[in-house]
């Protein structure tokens, strides 16, 4: 991964003194000292540009449900997960991170084993300039152990020069639906869908590591900014009434290699969608996605000739 921000590691270690005073004064003393670097779930957060060759493991990893088709070009379908995962009976996707600041073998490796995607924000910003113009995601990993100094020999696979997913040669189309309030081909200016899962730790092992995961809640939400128009002010009325909403944003529709389409067909907006930009009036919709009463289907198809065998 070519993280544009950086990446930061947190092994979730817990330092902590059985009390503050004993026998020989109140100063902290070393024999009531405890260091708990086990029972945590360690985190890695990184923010880089989709790939055609890594989005697809970091939509399953933070969504955790997907069925892929057989055949090339091996299209894809996404939806948020509706029930608890048992992770030990073989249930959803986790995935062991390796990173070498050398990438070589010398001890400095590091690795996440057995990791979810606990937080992924999938952004195109449509007026940005250069790396930030690309389709772009900031994600948030947990697990159940981080190992340091690890010499992590073999061979590593070079990222590749091209296939970065850019809205100028993706050329996304945005459709909004609120009640009888059609945004057709809307001029959009920021697209960004957030998925927050919270898990946490649902079983330990006798030694105090997580061996299996629970999510709490997970909220899907999208945040979108549109110019302001005479038709579209008429949203602050649906936002008052509470109408439900539809976002669809894709760059093309079927299998065809390449193509992205993200459909959430339920949600509601959760702040005044009318938001000033210096002196100009603007409007940013947050939308809360919400489950349909069938169920999900294909919330987010994705299409990349790769086979996952997910």
């Amino acid at each position: 991964i070519n993280a544009n921000t950086g990446i930061t590691f947190d092994p979730s270690v817990n330092v902590s003194d059985f009390n503050t005073t004993g026998t020989t004064g109140i100063m902290a003393q070393e024999t009531r000292r405890y260091i708990d670097g086990i029972s945590g779930m360690p985190m890695i957060s990184y923010s880089c540009p989709a790939t055609k060759s890594l989005l697809a493991d970091h939509l399953v990893a933070a969504f955790q449900k997907v069925s892929e088709a057989a055949i090339t070009p091996y299209a894809k379908n996404i939806d948020p997960i509706n029930a608890f995962l048992d992770f030990n009976a073989n249930a959803g996707y986790v995935y062991s991170l390796a990173f070498s600041p050398s990438g070589d073998t010398a001890n400095d490796g590091i690795i996440l084993e057995n990791a979810v995607i606990d937080s992924l924000e999938l952004t195109v910003d449509n007026l940005a300039n250069g790396v930030s113009r690309l389709v772009n995601l900031n994600v948030t990993w947990k697990g159940n152990e981080m190992n340091f100094g690890q010499n992590l020999s073999g061979t590593w696979v070079a990222q590749p020069t091209t296939g970065y997913l850019n809205d100028s040669t993706l050329g996304f189309t945005l459709n909004v639906t609120i009640d009888a309030l059609e945004l057709t081909a809307v001029c959009w200016k920021r697209f960004t869908m957030r998925l927050v899962n919270n898990w946490d730790s649902d079983c330990k092992t006798t030694g105090g590591k997580a061996n299996n995961y629970n999510i709490a809640r997970p909220e899907l939400t999208f945040e979108i900014d549109i110019p302001y128009t005479s038709s579209n002010f008429a949203i602050l009325g649906h936002y008052k009434a509470g109408n439900s909403v539809l976002v669809n944003f894709y760059n093309g529709t079927g299998d065809a290699d390449g193509t992205l389409n993200i459909n959430s067909t339920k949600g509601t907006l959760t702040a005044n969608p009318y938001q000033p930009d210096g002196d100009k009036s603007a409007i940013r919709l947050v939308v809360r996605a919400e489950e349909p009463s069938a169920g999900y289907s294909s919330l987010i198809q994705w299409t990349d000739s790769i086979d996952g065998a997910y």
